[in-house]
């Protein structure tokens, strides 16, 4: 079940996925990619997680600061380091809280502040939605921080202290006190604590380069080393075959599984469980997007719309979906597999009326679970929309098409893998 990657800031609120599909895609995806989530996906997020850890736990070992002080380290540093990927980088890459980092630089007339109030946090919510709340998790997965919120593995450590420290060396303690009191730091890229932090973020060196791709993009440090081989061999094949920058979908991951079929028959199986899991979550979640539109319309003409405008949906097949069914059910529990199952009938035999229902059925036991209201509700065969969505046309037969609309953290391994061949080079 992948459980060391729920974090309880992702927990899916009665706001959104109202069909609850996001633990089943997830589910899929745990088979081929192990430790990454869709938001972790910069190498150098990744070091300035280490970094913070890092300075947080030395600074409390010095006695300069107590354990209640490790996330207000944490935080400067991810400010610092932001700014300075950001005003001494020419392609710094993702940055979270890009946003507030550039008006900052060029609004600051020539100094940018650090420190733990909202005034300087580079994000609504630091803690929450920067590298705290979104790379700790897949951090501890891939080995390189251990539980609770002090230090780092000591694969990590050893990083830190033969490649960063001596590039730190010159301004360490002029940096230690910034991120131990907060203050400020010139906004140009000659100022010294920025220009050295930036020759850490910038292109990775070779042993940068054998940490990452052992750590994020092989996942070497993976309890089921059988699914970590997998993302070991996922990404060369995707590298191998070019597809680095493809937008991934239906064909290519089915050509990926044809490649493998003879070498690595699992990897091949998931892959194509994947495409059959997404031939039906696609349409499903499409078709209900569509219904948050149409407040008080008959359902009778909006099933006949789709019928016309749409057909049935194409590559869904009860056979697969059969083979689906066990590990739905372990993911979702009995009566929403079950829902599910009835829903996929409809769909694939084009009862769309039946369908509407199934789906209004569907997205009210996910909402109940949530102690939540259902987004629709019908009366006397019109669609009452209690939570509006934005507006679907459709456009014709493709409207279903080879539609592909989660990730199953593919997206992610693709973007970690691209950023280590990119850096092939070494700086």
């Amino acid at each position: 079940m992948f459980l060391t990657l729920e974090d309880p800031r992702a927990k899916i609120q009665g706001s959104r996925d109202p069909l609850g599909v996001q633990p089943l895609w997830s589910a899929f995806g745990r088979h081929v990619v192990t430790n990454l989530t869709t938001q972790s996906t910069s190498i150098r997020g990744f070091t300035t997680l280490l970094l913070g850890r890092y300075f947080g736990h030395r600074l409390i070992e010095e006695r300069k600061a107590g354990e209640e002080d490790a996330l207000a380290i944490f935080l400067r540093t991810e400010q610092a380091c932001a700014y300075a990927r950001f005003i001494c980088l020419a392609e710094p890459g993702e940055i979270r809280g890009i946003e507030r980092v550039s008006v900052a630089s060029k609004n600051s007339e020539g100094t940018i502040k650090i420190g733990n109030d909202f005034e300087s946090w580079i994000m609504s919510d630091q803690k929450t939605y920067g590298l705290w709340g979104l790379y700790s998790v897949p951090a501890r997965v891939s080995g390189l921080i251990p539980d609770g919120t002090l230090g780092v593995a000591p694969r990590a450590m050893e990083l830190i202290e033969e490649h960063y420290l001596p590039i730190l060396k010159e301004i360490l303690p002029r940096l230690l006190n910034l991120l131990l009191h907060g203050g400020t730091l010139s906004a140009r890229k000659n100022d010294s604590i920025l220009k050295v932090l930036s020759k850490i973020l910038g292109p990775l060196n070779a042993a940068e380069h054998a940490f990452y791709a052992s750590a994020l993009r092989d996942s070497n440090a993976c309890l089921d080393q059988t699914a970590a081989a997998r993302q070991k061999l996922l990404a060369s094949l995707l590298q191998a075959n070019e597809m680095l920058d493809t937008d991934l979908g239906r064909e290519e991951i089915l050509a990926i599984a044809k490649h493998v079929h003879h070498h690595d028959p699992e990897l091949g199986r998931y892959l194509r469980r994947i495409v059959a899991m997404e031939a039906f979550l696609a349409p499903a979640e499409s078709f209900f997007e569509y219904l948050q539109y149409q407040h008080n319309q008959s359902i009778s003409k909006i099933a006949g719309k789709v019928a016309k405008n749409w057909g049935r949906p194409p590559h869904m097949s009860i056979d697969d979906f059969k083979e689906l069914l066990a590990e739905i059910e372990s993911v979702v529990g009995p009566d929403l597999a079950s829902l599910m199952s009835k829903t996929y009938r409809t769909l694939d035999e084009s009862r769309f009326k039946s369908a509407i229902h199934d789906l209004l059925d569907w997205n009210r036991l996910v909402m109940h679970k949530r102690r939540a209201a259902p987004w629709i509700l019908h009366t006397d065969g019109r669609l009452e929309v209690r939570y509006r969505g934005a507006e679907q046309s459709m456009t014709g037969s493709e409207g279903w098409g080879d539609l592909w609309r989660n990730s199953y953290f593919l997206p992610s391994l693709q973007t970690v893998a691209r950023q280590l061949s990119n850096g092939a080079t070494f700086a």
